[in-house]
């Protein structure tokens, strides 16, 4: 709300804060996040999909870089993650997307979609 204790420049502070958070939990180079450039990119190779009534999974969704590219674009998006922290901070930031917690290693999925996109960790 424009209300950070402390002055910031950049253009996306969850991003910048998730960077942060990782590095005090020795995650290298960042690399469980998705930049802004690969999202766009990402979010460019969807654009051959008609957004009418598809279902979008953004598998690993992380902060959802991935997920406010594809919203940008009119597709229905669900994104799952195995981190509770990056679900809770995706439901908070982009209600008019579903998210939800998943163990990719143990879970199996059971739904269809029409699209899925990923930058996973696994």
């Amino acid at each position: 709300h424009n209300e950070l204790p402390f002055e910031y420049s950049g253009a996306n502070w969850v991003y910048d804060c998730m960077i942060e958070w990782q590095k005090l939990v020795k995650v290298i180079n960042s690399q469980y996040i998705t930049p802004d450039a690969t999202a766009k990119q990402i979010g460019d190779l969807s654009d051959s999909f008609i957004p009418q009534e598809l279902k979008v999974l953004n598998a690993c969704c992380g902060i959802g870089q991935i997920s406010v590219e594809l919203m940008r674009r009119g597709l229905r998006v669900t994104g799952l993650d195995s981190d509770p922290s990056l679900i809770e901070a995706c439901r908070l930031l982009y209600q008019e997307a579903e998210f939800y917690l998943f163990d990719f290693l143990e879970d199996k999925q059971e739904q269809k979609w029409d699209l899925i996109v990923s930058n996973p960790p696994h």
